[in-house]
């Protein structure tokens, strides 16, 4: 005699058919085995159903229990692993942006560097007053820029330079020409008309 019903219990063989044979006089009571219905029909001849409901019920109950246990461990589960994995990318996020921070940082001190070397290489043998101006004029300026500009401001300093003198020159010499003027004065017109006009000579004029 066969009996076959659906295995539901725990282990590799859940929800395979199980077909159960007993065996009359045999020391080894019944045959087990279990065939899985994804890969075989089995086809029912001659049989009768069996039904029981209350073991129907405590398996139910108990699939029931499982489930909803499976279910909420489930759900704490990925709830877990959700903040875990939120927690992770905050976590790394802000590395990041750390990291970011310092290479702007880093950067910015070897830009700042490579612009005071290559300035410091173009004014190398300038006087002093150009190389004030060429440094007011590029601080701040990158290296890039300073390669770029650096003949263009010499040029216009020395241009401005040149005026500069050219102005001085000029107020020098009309300063000068100021100085040297000797402004003479014809007063012998003024004594003659001064002579005349005299009360002290119209008193003796009467003698």
């Amino acid at each position: 005699m066969y009996t076959i019903r659906r295995h539901l219990g725990k282990g590799k063989h859940y929800g395979w058919w199980q077909i159960r044979e007993y065996i009359s006089n045999s020391k080894q009571g019944a045959i087990v085995e279990y065939v899985d219905p994804a890969k075989f029909i089995i086809v029912f001849r001659n049989c009768f159903l069996y039904n029981r409901p209350n073991t129907a019920k405590k398996i139910l109950e108990g699939l029931r229990s499982h489930l909803a246990v499976d279910s909420a461990l489930e759900k704490e589960s990925i709830k877990e692993a959700v903040m875990d994995g939120h927690n992770q990318i905050n976590e790394a996020s802000k590395k990041l942006e750390s990291v970011a921070e310092e290479n702007a940082v880093l950067k910015e001190e070897l830009d700042t560097a490579k612009a005071g070397l290559v300035l410091e290489q173009k004014t190398t043998g300038l006087d002093k007053r150009t190389k004030q101006y060429v440094n007011k004029v590029m601080k701040g300026k990158d290296a890039e820029f300073i390669a770029e500009n650096f003949d263009y401001t010499l040029k216009l300093f020395k241009k401005k330079e040149s005026n500069r003198l050219e102005t001085l020159k000029e107020e020098a010499l009309s300063t000068r020409d100021d100085v040297d003027r000797v402004i003479y004065e014809d007063t012998t017109q003024e004594i003659v008309s001064e002579s005349v006009s005299s009360p002290y000579m119209d008193e003796l004029s009467k003698y």
